[in-house]
């Protein structure tokens, strides 16, 4: 898939300590300026090991800049809450070790697991063992399922990985233009965010 092309950029700007918690403070002090309160960072801590850091320390880094931004944001007389939801790469076949090293972050800034990358050939029974893990933990899991791989992965997101959410799951089945039709096949209502102007 092409725009997973993109992180290969932004991501080659983070891989040290300190540039990941420059980015993860900027992040909150964004989202405190456009006045949210409460936000989950989703991120894959394997794409910020090539300057030498190890997950831990890639998460341990991102924590402590999100702690930077919220007493930042605190120091202002603003509020707001972030939480870390690490990803594993779906073709990198490390998701049983990030769901552990999710685990061992929890009481520390991590709120739950996400799976990216690629859905084709790499649906979410895959990592099943992974999912067995976090549910046993109790630890929540969102499950990007429904951009490339329809309603098959949307499905499986839900059975297999144990969904506590879906992710971007837009996308419809090469049959239909519906952007609903991945949930509508499952017999699924998605929820919808109205707002009104006041």
């Amino acid at each position: 898939m092409r725009y997973l092309e993109a992180f290969a950029h932004t991501t080659a700007v983070m891989q040290s300590a300190e540039n990941l918690r420059r980015v993860a403070r900027e992040y909150v002090e964004d989202l405190a300026a456009d006045g949210v309160v409460y936000a989950e960072v989703r991120w894959a801590p394997e794409q910020h090991a090539e300057g030498g850091l190890s997950l831990d320390e890639a998460v341990e880094a991102v924590q402590a800049g999100l702690t930077d931004g919220v007493e930042s944001v605190s120091d202002q007389d603003g509020i707001i809450v972030v939480g870390q939801l690490l990803c594993a790469m779906r073709m990198n076949d490390r998701a049983d070790e990030i769901a552990e090293l999710a685990l061992r972050h929890r009481e520390k800034g991590v709120v739950g697991f996400d799976i990216a990358g690629p859905e084709d050939g790499f649906l979410p029974s895959r990592f099943e063992s992974a999912f067995t893990t976090l549910a046993q933990n109790m630890l929540p899991v969102t499950v990007h399922a429904g951009e490339a791989a329809g309603v098959d992965s949307v499905r499986d997101a839900l059975v297999s990985g144990r969904a506590c959410l879906l992710g971007t799951e837009y996308a419809s089945p090469r049959t239909s233009r519906s952007p609903r039709a991945p949930i509508r096949a499952l017999g699924l209502r998605r929820a919808e965010t109205r707002s009104s102007s006041r």
